[in-house]
C-alpha cells in the first residue's frame, strides 16, 4: 500500500508519498514528469513506478 500525493500544472505530471516495500522498510519516493506528450500514460507511469518501488526487496 501507498500513500501518495498527485500534482499537476501544465505538461508536468507528480506523484510523491510513502510506501512499504515487500521487505517491510518504509521508502519515500518522488516522481516529476516534466512535459508529458500523454498526460494520461504519465499518471498511468508513475502509478506503475510505485508498484515496482514497492514490490522491491530492497
Amino acid at each position: 500500500m501507498a500513500r501518495a500525493k498527485t500534482g499537476t500544472l501544465s505538461l508536468v505530471s507528480t506523484l510523491a508519498g510513502t510506501t512499504l516495500t515487500a521487505d517491510g522498510r518504509q521508502v519515500s519516493f518522488a516522481f516529476v514528469i516534466n512535459g508529458p506528450p500523454d498526460g494520461w500514460a504519465a499518471k498511468v507511469w508513475a502509478d506503475q513506478a510505485t508498484g515496482v518501488v514497492a514490490s522491491c526487496g530492497c
